[in-house]
């Protein structure tokens, strides 16, 4: 197998980082919101569906950061074990 050039290199970098992203939200689909599969009629329900799976997605992800900036505030990071 032949090494990839500098220029693929980079390319793949970039391409990595968004894949990294995007599979994160679809893991969270599929392990804590029932899944991608929507047993539903018609692109306007379909999308409120798809919808409020991405509010339920960034609350959670609020919370998360959100306790863990109180957690920050009563035990520093730089002091925890």
């Amino acid at each position: 197998m032949k090494k990839a050039t500098a220029e693929q290199n980079e390319k793949n970098r970039i391409k990595s980082q968004v894949r990294a992203k995007v599979e994160h939200v679809f893991g969270q689909w599929v392990m804590g919101l029932g899944g991608k599969f929507m047993r539903l009629i018609g692109k306007t329900r379909v999308q409120a569906a798809i919808g409020l799976k991405n509010l339920a997605y960034n609350f959670r992800r609020y919370a998360f950061w959100e306790r863990r900036s109180l957690a920050d505030i009563v035990i520093p990071r730089s002091v925890e074990r």
